[in-house]
């Protein structure tokens, strides 16, 4: 099951899914905003810098989310003049503009909602085609502190420019598969120990096969939503773990998300692990 939304970031990447067909591997995915105005501006642009595996993908396509046109009544994009950069030869940029802009009418931009609230804040929705079959397919953002840099921005009604939160990387996979073990993947104790202050001030199990203090940072263990009683098999979990094998010294790798299948699943959600969100 999907990673539910964590909150984290202005800018998501939601919904993710992943079929095959006739030799292909189609992704889907939405790109989402937390709100249509910031600071009492309405978003009136964006520039979204994804990232992925550009030279996988053969083919793309971006598609807005509609509203009711104030003036005729149909349906209509909420945002236009798209451009995308997203195969084999691009960069996985999208710029767009919201409906109305450039009209010296207002009717229509006023009316112009910016994300569809019903659908948890969905801007436009992203197709990718990769002509292999592939199991799972990762797609997220480039920051500002990557490099190259990202530059995912919005333009205000002001006229300003602001660098949004981006929320994590997500992972499409296909439906009935999950995340499998990697070999030589370090065991976790259940022994814990507290370190110090600026480190979130979490308590952080010890890994098994680490001499030193390499730590695991449990951030989320979700329960599926279609669990059901003492018969709930699956689960997320979301960690961070020490790069850094020097003692007394903790460098937080980028977050990981394992899909979890147990036949005691909801014992595991109730454990001290559990606790640690």
């Amino acid at each position: 099951p999907e990673l539910p939304d964590t909150g984290a970031g202005f800018v998501e990447i939601k919904n993710q899914a992943l079929k095959q067909a006739n030799g292909k591997t189609t992704v889907t995915f939405d790109v989402a905003f937390d709100a249509a105005s910031i600071d009492g501006q309405k978003i009136v642009g964006a520039t979204l810098d994804l990232k992925y595996q550009y030279s996988s993908v053969a083919a793309a396509q971006v598609a807005s989310v509609k509203f009711d046109d104030p003036v005729f009544g149909d349906k209509i994009d909420v945002w236009e003049n798209i451009t995308s950069n997203l195969t084999s030869t691009g960069n996985g940029k999208i710029v767009m503009t919201a409906k109305g802009l450039s009209s010296t009418d207002t009717t229509v931009i006023d009316a112009n909602p910016r994300i569809d609230v019903a659908a948890n804040g969905k801007a436009i929705g992203v197709t990718l085609v990769i002509n292999q079959l592939v199991d799972s397919f990762v797609v997220g953002f480039d920051k500002a502190t990557d490099s190259p840099a990202g530059v995912t921005s919005l333009t205000l009604a002001n006229n300003a420019s602001v660098v949004p939160e981006l929320g994590i990387d997500k992972t499409a996979r296909l439906a009935g598969t999950v995340a499998g073990p990697k070999t030589g993947a370090l065991e976790v104790s259940t022994t814990k120990q507290t370190v110090a202050a600026g480190i979130d001030e979490a308590n952080y199990p010890i890994l098994s096969s680490a001499p030193t203090d390499n730590q695991l940072k449990v951030l989320q263990i979700i329960e599926s939503a279609d669990n059901v009683g003492d018969k709930a098999k699956y689960g997320t979990l979301q960690f961070q773990y020490d790069t850094n094998p020097a003692a007394g010294t903790t460098v937080l790798s980028p977050i990981v998300e394992v899909a979890m299948v147990s036949t005691d699943i909801a014992a595991f959600f109730e454990s001290n692990y559990a606790k640690l969100i």
